[in-house]
């Protein structure tokens, strides 16, 4: 019983190690366009939990959000658009758009170099 649990574990830790492995060495165009979507997507969502504080502040003021702290408040704000402009907008913009959408419409079957590409990311 002991042995097949670990067994599993096993077979887990390297589905795992294999995905990862396949999608952060990726040179694939397609894939690394991919990533900078889930990435957007990760790092919109913690932007998300901000802006909901801010609302939250701004519905109640001197909420236990932020416990009357003004100065936190204003962090929080600096905080939330630094992280949906850089680690949201650009990156779908520059980065997913650009590498999911750029090469098949410009015809070509790949970017010119792949391995720089995928050391972007």
């Amino acid at each position: 019983m002991l042995v097949a649990i670990y067994h599993r574990l096993y077979e887990l830790v390297v589905f795992i190690r294999q995905m990862l492995k396949k999608y952060l060495y990726t040179i694939n165009h397609r894939r690394l366009g991919l990533n900078y979507f889930y990435f957007s997507l990760i790092t919109g969502m913690s932007g998300a939990v901000l802006a909901t504080g801010i609302r939250l502040e701004m519905a109640y003021p001197g909420s236990p959000f932020f416990g009357g702290d003004s100065l936190r408040y204003l962090q929080v704000i600096t905080a939330h658009a630094l992280i949906m402009i850089f680690f949201v907008v650009v990156p779908i913009f520059f980065g997913g758009f650009a590498n999911y959408l750029l090469p098949s419409h410009v015809g070509s079957k790949d970017v010119a170099y792949p391995r720089l590409n995928s050391l972007g990311f």
